[in-house]
């Protein structure tokens, strides 16, 4: 964000409400900002300089896809590991007061998947962990040119279960959920396997805001 409550190294925009010393006079300098008790000591207009700040806001993007999946196997290693990453860096941000938001692939759901937008509400964090609990592998993934029933595993598990329910790959919900985030917030994607679609994907958001990738 242009404004918030920690300091930062490059000059975007200042917060007047932070003073953090004085200087002389330049043309074009809102009279707002002239110092005039500083002023009348040096016998000069001084204008206040402001400390630039920001208010960092971060989505978090679960990939609940695991590189080998096991359908008899409902806890496997990777995915814990990267939903306790999740849970802990959701943590350490709310614990600041920065807000966050939740988004993935992790229960099949169709396209509604895992939203959670960002916010720094005091229920955000129990909202997370609610959500993280109902992380799963299990279920196809629906990608674009390949239809389910060319795998063999998800052709078993549609005759065993009677019905299928899909869910997104996440570089195409990171695509579509992207879009529709605050232009001040950074993208953090956690992951235990990486595919040509979703590098292309984190190439295409990295454009327009910065984006954090946990392999």
């Amino acid at each position: 964000r242009l404004i918030g409550p920690s300091k930062v190294d490059r000059i975007i925009l200042t917060d007047p409400s932070r003073t953090v010393g004085v200087r002389q006079y330049q043309s074009g300098d809102p009279l707002r900002h002239v110092e005039w008790r500083a002023s009348a000591r040096a016998r000069e207009v001084l204008v206040r300089i402001f400390e630039p700040t920001t208010d960092p806001a971060a989505a978090i993007f679960l990939n609940s896809e695991v590189p080998v999946p096991d359908w008899d196997f409902y806890d496997p290693p990777e995915l814990e590991f990267c939903v306790s990453l999740a849970a802990s860096l959701a943590k350490w941000m709310l614990e600041r007061g920065y807000p966050v938001g939740l988004f993935g692939n992790g229960e099949p759901t169709g396209d509604a998947a895992v939203r959670l937008p960002v916010s720094s509400h005091p229920e955000q964090l129990r909202r997370i962990l609610e959500v993280l609990a109902l992380a799963t592998p299990l279920g196809p993934v629906r990608r674009r040119g390949r239809e389910w029933w060319e795998d063999v595993h998800f052709r078993d598990i549609a005759a065993d279960r009677g019905s299928v329910r899909w869910r997104l790959p996440l570089g195409e919900l990171l695509l579509r959920e992207a879009a529709r985030l605050p232009y001040e917030v950074s993208v953090v994607v956690v992951t235990t396997m990486f595919d040509g679609e979703l590098l292309a994907a984190c190439h295409e958001v990295q454009r327009r805001r910065p984006v954090t990738v946990i392999y």
